[in-house]
This record gives C-alpha cells, structure tokens and sequence, in this order.
C-alpha cells in the first residue's frame, strides 16, 4: 500500500494529511485544531463550534495588564491635583516611567464618572462623548456646512424634477 492511496477511501471522510494539503499547513496542526475543537458527543467538527470555542478560549486566556494598580493609583493623584491626561501620560514618558497613553486616562475617568466618582470635577475641560452620525440620537449625516443630505434632496427635487 503506497502513501497516496493511503486516505483515498471514498466512504470515509478525508483525513488529516488530505485536509492538511488542502489548507496548506502541517498534519499536526490539523490533528490539534481538530483535537482541540471537534464535538465531544460524537466526534463530529463544525466550523460555527470550533469558533464559539477559540472566542471562549482566547478570552479565558491571561493577558498582560499595564494599567496596574499602582499606575491607576498614581493616576488619580495627579488628576486630583488638577494634572491633564495629556501632562500626566507625557510628563511619564519624558522620565522614563511606565504609564498608559492619555485616551486610557480619559477612559478612567470616563469609567469613574459613570460610577458615581469625582474625577470627572478634576478635567479643565467637560468630556462629551458625541453621538455617532448614523445614530438615532447623532445630527444626520452632514455634506458641508449647512447642508444635509434631507435639504440637498429637497434642492435637487425642485431644481431638476429628480426623485431620490
């Protein structure tokens, strides 16, 4: 028996060496997707599972925290004492120190705010967060100054006849 013939039994499904041709990768990292994500009731793969299984396992995996207990801790001194994000994350790098950048400052303080917490009292300027333009709550899409998509309708409706 040669090694071609080998996995060419039609009755079957094919196996690993096939799909590893296939795809363009090794047998064994045909033989560990397969083991890790196959149906544990019957053995069967379904691309939708092994999905659902890597997302739960990739979220379940340890990450890397920089935004420490400590740095959070320093953080919110310096806003407390009237610092901005942007002094607080540049005056950081300009040491040397570890910090995070001034978005993840304002997400803290964002994130304190909705909580209940006073930082917020601490920012020289109100954060406002916009609402998005194709949002229920957000102004339209807009072309220029002035103009929207509703009143350039209404122009070209009267101006050529056009019915958008």
């Amino acid at each position: 028996m040669d090694s071609s013939n080998k996995c060419n039994d039609q009755k079957k499904p094919p196996c690993r060496v096939q799909i590893a041709e296939l795809v363009c990768c090794g047998k064994s990292t045909v033989s560990r997707e397969l083991r890790r994500n196959c149906d544990q009731r019957d053995g069967s793969y379904w691309p939708d599972l092994a999905q659902r299984k890597a997302n739960v396992r990739h979220k379940s995996k340890p990450k890397r925290r920089r935004f420490t207990a400590n740095i959070e801790a320093c953080v919110r001194e310096k806003l407390e004492a009237d610092y901005s994000p942007e002094q607080i994350a540049g005056g950081a790098a300009r040491k040397g120190t570890k910090y995070v950048s001034h978005e993840h400052i304002y997400k803290l303080v964002w994130d304190d705010n909705k909580q209940g917490g006073k930082l917020y009292r601490h920012m020289r300027t109100r954060i406002e967060h916009y609402a998005k333009r194709d949002s229920p709550k957000g102004k339209g899409a807009k072309l220029s100054v002035g103009w929207t998509l509703k009143s350039v309708r209404r122009l070209w409706k009267r101006s050529s006849g056009w019915a958008m």
